[in-house]
């Protein structure tokens, strides 16, 4: 009995030991996962944005902000010199073609004017009193020959009366030879009295004035300057390793500084022929962009700063694409994928400085981390998604939607993957 009893309370007392061994191996578990959990890394916060279908450009840019020019632009200049009486047109504001800009002191012109104006009334004057004499002379040889066909008046008096006829037709013809003669002058005198108005040699806009009113105007000094506003381009350069590749027709996208929102359809009209020295660690080439069509509310000024993207190469359809900040060195990217930044290989085609073709190895819907800053990210590194930067879909229309509209390529000067 004693034995039995040794046995039974030598089994209980391992069955205690058991059990507290198996509760310090579950303790000592809990705290290794805990100490674990608790010096886990942390996930790195990261943005991503999601892979879509669109199209996709290789464009170049210009190196520095261009201009918005006028190709008609003129400084104009009295023909005659004179006092400046007043300006018609103040500068910025808009002028008809032919309207008066600027009036010189004109009396000494007026005055000549009028002189020619009395001498035309004197030689008109004279010239009605040679056709009286002219008329009276014929009425008086007529009356002759009537008397000397009866044999009433000798022959003499005919001849006399016929010279006198004729001495009276030449007084009328001297008379109206010297009004022909005053008209021209007077024609002279009009044109030398319109060349004191100076006026707009199209119609433009004036954008300066040189002279004001009271100073000496002379033909060698330009009085102002006026532009068309109908024929007005963006004038740029671009880096003349992009140069190669140029050439005029291509499409381009010109943005101004004043509506930055709103893509202006251009078409390269010029490309330099020679490439400029000013700057030797950044040389150019000029180029001259046609505007195609101005959007609504659009207000297109010389002047005005201005940057292009000249399109060199276009995907035909809609491709996917990844956005190009998302991408490593080695086309390379972080896809966020259950919680962790995983890397992928992937094959780029056609790019620009938003988006960049991929031919393999992403799909739409998946999302790749842009935030590509941060040195912790990497691969294999847990993540938390504090943004997604996917660009919202603008609102379409039932055309829109059907591909019909401007839906099916959308319209960002930060998205150049974009359509025109």
């Amino acid at each position: 009995m004693a034995a039995r009893g040794g046995r039974s309370m030598s089994g209980g007392v391992w069955r205690a030991l058991r059990g507290w061994l198996l509760f310090a191996a579950v303790l000592g578990g809990g705290y290794a996962a805990l100490h674990l959990w608790l010096l886990r890394p942390k996930p790195v916060a990261v943005r991503v944005r999601t892979i879509d279908r669109g199209i996709v450009e290789r464009v170049v840019t210009n190196t520095r902000a261009g201009t918005i020019r006028a190709r008609l632009s003129a400084r104009v200049s009295p023909e005659r010199s004179g006092r400046i009486l007043r300006f018609a047109v103040r500068e910025g504001e808009r002028v008809a073609a032919d309207a008066t800009v600027a009036q010189l002191d004109d009396r000494v012109a007026r005055a000549r004017l009028e002189l020619v104006d009395r001498e035309i009334d004197s030689v008109a004057a004279q010239l009605e009193q040679a056709r009286v004499r002219l008329r009276n002379a014929e009425r008086d040889r007529a009356r002759l020959e009537r008397l000397f066909a009866e044999g009433n008046v000798p022959e003499q008096q005919i001849d006399d009366a016929r010279a006198r006829v004729a001495l009276e037709k030449a007084a009328v013809a001297a008379a109206e030879a010297m009004l022909e003669q005053q008209r021209a002058q007077r024609a002279l005198a009009e044109i030398e009295l319109a060349k004191h108005r100076v006026p707009a040699p199209f119609a433009g806009v004036l954008t300066e004035r040189y002279q004001e009113v009271g100073e000496w105007a002379a033909p060698a000094a330009p009085l102002f300057e006026i532009i068309s506003m109908r024929d007005l381009y963006a004038w740029v350069e671009i880096d003349e390793v992009d140069s190669a590749e140029l050439r005029p027709g291509l499409a381009v996208r010109v943005h101004l500084d004043a509506y930055p929102d709103t893509p202006i359809p251009g078409r390269l009209s010029r490309v330099g022929d020679r490439v400029s020295e000013r700057r030797e660690q950044s040389r150019t080439i000029e180029i001259e962009v046609a505007i195609e069509r101005l959007p609504a509310g659009v207000r297109l000024l010389p002047g005005m700063s201005t940057d292009v993207e000249v399109v060199l190469e276009r995907s035909p359809t809609p491709v996917v694409r990844v956005p190009t900040l998302a991408l490593l060195e080695g086309a390379r990217v972080l896809v966020a994928d259950g919680g962790f930044a995983r890397e992928r290989r992937i094959e780029t085609g056609i790019g620009n400085w938003e988006y960049t073709e991929v031919r393999s190895g992403l799909e739409p819907g998946e999302r790749v981390i842009v935030s590509l800053d941060k040195e912790e990210i990497r691969d294999g590194v847990p993540i938390r998604i504090e943004a997604d930067e996917t660009p919202q879909p603008p609102a379409t229309h039932r055309s829109e939607a059907n591909g019909h509209g401007p839906a099916s390529a959308e319209v960002s000067r930060r998205d150049a993957g974009h359509g025109d």
